[in-house]
C-alpha cells in the first residue's frame, strides 16, 4: 500500500504541479513587432502591469496552502480506503482481528478468532508469539 501511495504522489508531482507553477512566458522586445515603434512625443507612457510583493506572497501561500489540503484530503482517503478494506476482509474470512493494542512502536498485542477460537498473539519484530487460547 505504500507503494501505491508513492505512486500517486510521483504521478501528482509529475503532471498537475507544472501546471499549477507555470510561469508567464517572458517578453521579447524582439518578437513584438510594435516595439521599435516611436511612441509620439507627449503621449502617456504605456501603462505596465506590476505585481506587487504582497500580490506574489499572498499568490504562493494560497497555492502552498492548497497543496497541503490536497496532500492532507488524499492522506484522509487513503486511510479511509484501507479501514474500509481491513473491515470488509475481517467480515468475509474465517480469521478475524477482534481487536489490536499497540505496545510500542513495533510490538503489538491481537486478540484474533479462528473459526470460533479466540487466540492472543504478540507481534514483534522478532515475530509472531501465540500465547494462549481464550475460553470464553
Amino acid at each position: 500500500m505504500d507503494r501505491q501511495i508513492f505512486r500517486w504522489i510521483a504521478l501528482f508531482s509529475l503532471f498537475v504541479l507544472p501546471l499549477v507553477a507555470q510561469e508567464e512566458p517572458r517578453y521579447d522586445p524582439l518578437q513584438d513587432p510594435d516595439f521599435l515603434i516611436e511612441e509620439p512625443i507627449g503621449a502617456p507612457p504605456a501603462e505596465v502591469e506590476e505585481t506587487s510583493f504582497l500580490t506574489a506572497l499572498a499568490n504562493l501561500l494560497l497555492v502552498l496552502v492548497g497543496l497541503i489540503a490536497l496532500l492532507l484530503g488524499a492522506a484522509y482517503l487513503v486511510k479511509k480506503l484501507r479501514h474500509q478494506q481491513f473491515q470488509g476482509l475481517n467480515k468475509t474470512s474465517e480469521v478475524m482481528i477482534l481487536e489490536r493494542r499497540s505496545l510500542s512502536p513495533k510490538a503489538a498485542l491481537y486478540l484474533v478468532e479462528i473459526k470460533g477460537e479466540r487466540f492472543l498473539i504478540g507481534e514483534s519484530p522478532q515475530g509472531l508469539v501465540s500465547f494462549s487460547k481464550i475460553d470464553e
